[in-house]
């Protein structure tokens, strides 16, 4: 049986904004159910479900993404399918939908990978077109970051992350986290993985997070599929999604996701997880103190 997981990221969410996302994700669920329904392919449904959580300011994701320490988003995304296809983009800027760019990555070069003006240039072959616009509620939110990191706030509740870069920006605490995600089994048993995001609150230039990382934001395989979201740096050390979707050999989705995010717990990783095994069966677990998800059975 067909079925969906999709999760709008991990961290300290407040009351209002939690209710808010999770009527966002049941609307989204809504939505794709007839795809599911119809037979359709599990990568056009993970990548449509992105695509609808990238137009939403309330995720960390294409329109919605936060702004480095310059004030524009670098985003990265990643796709993947049970076969071992995989593409990503890290960095890139300029598009509204990077998940759908990283598909093109996947389907259309021999890479796995593209990077900043590359992966802009790569888009613009591709067909998509220019899009800069930001809400004007992360705009707000860069300007009151940047001050509080002028006035050496660095209490300054969502700046008390970054150590080692502390000089220059630190992790916004609420939408530290923001990063979107979708798992797939179709009707002709193909899984499919796709995570997008827009990072951290003032990283630096040109820093790459987890997303578009194999194995580590997002993996699939013939076991499974995982998508994560969290912290990056952390993600990428244990390559999360595929320990997560290792342990489905022998586990079931809820079983290997849960295992898996008590071994980053371990490892003072903070995540979040959503997982699908070769039965159809779903798995979500994170370690923060909320995190947006929903799925749906056809």
């Amino acid at each position: 049986m067909p079925v969906l997981i999709i999760h709008g990221g991990a961290g300290r969410i407040d009351k209002e904004r939690e209710e808010k996302g999770n009527k966002v994700i049941e609307n989204i669920l809504d939505t794709v159910e007839p795809m599911l329904k119809t037979g359709k392919r599990a990568m056009d449904i993970v990548e449509f479900v992105v695509n609808l959580m990238e137009d939403n300011e309330m995720f960390n994701a294409g329109y919605g993404s936060v702004l480095n320490y310059d004030g524009f988003p670098e985003m990265d995304a990643s796709v993947m399918l049970d076969d071992g296809s995989f593409g990503g983009v890290a960095s890139i800027y300029g598009v509204k939908h990077p998940v759908s760019v990283a598909r093109k990555v996947m389907e259309k070069t021999d890479h796995l990978l593209l990077n900043g003006k590359g992966a802009v240039d790569f888009a613009r072959v591709m067909g998509f077109s220019e899009f800069n616009e930001i809400p004007d509620v992360k705009k707000k939110r860069w300007k009151e970051l940047r001050y509080a990191l002028q006035e050496d706030k660095t209490t300054h509740g969502e700046l008390i992350y970054w150590k080692k870069l502390k000089d220059f920006t630190e992790m916004h605490y609420g939408d530290r986290y923001g990063t979107v995600g979708a798992v797939c089994l179709d009707s002709g048993e193909r899984i499919a993985s796709a995570t997008s995001t827009g990072g951290i609150w003032l990283k630096l230039y040109g820093r790459v997070g987890d997303t578009p990382i194999m194995g580590a934001g997002t993996y699939a395989s013939s076991y499974g599929g995982a998508s994560a979201t969290g912290y990056g740096e952390a993600i990428m050390k244990m390559f999360l999604t595929k320990r997560a979707v290792d342990l489905m050999k022998d586990y079931s989705a809820s079983e290997a996701v849960k295992r898996a995010v008590e071994e980053a717990t371990k490892a003072d990783c903070s995540c979040g997880l959503i997982g699908i095994d070769r039965d159809g069966n779903i798995g979500y677990a994170f370690n923060t103190p909320s995190m947006w998800f929903g799925y749906r059975h056809a």
